[in-house]
């Protein structure tokens, strides 16, 4: 029955981890391109927009090894 439970809300998880990923690029990488007047056409190409897709990866990757964790706790 947890196991169930844990597989049920690991989408909404997800999903909310995503809009927070919208909200932490909206009021990080925005206000800097405004402030210097600086629009690349591509926001892929930037360093800083690589470094925030490679953190938030992180995070995701340990909250992911935390819920597995979590998952074999529960069935001992």
């Amino acid at each position: 029955m947890k196991k169930a439970s844990i597989v049920i809300l690991y989408p909404y998880y997800m999903l909310f981890m995503r809009y927070s990923i919208l909200v932490l690029f909206l009021f990080s990488y925005l206000p800097l391109l405004i402030l210097t007047h600086n629009f690349p056409l591509f926001v892929e190409e930037s360093l800083f927009f690589h470094l925030l897709l490679n953190n938030v990866k992180y995070y995701i990757d340990s909250e992911i090894m935390i819920l597995i964790k979590i998952n074999n706790y529960m069935n001992i």
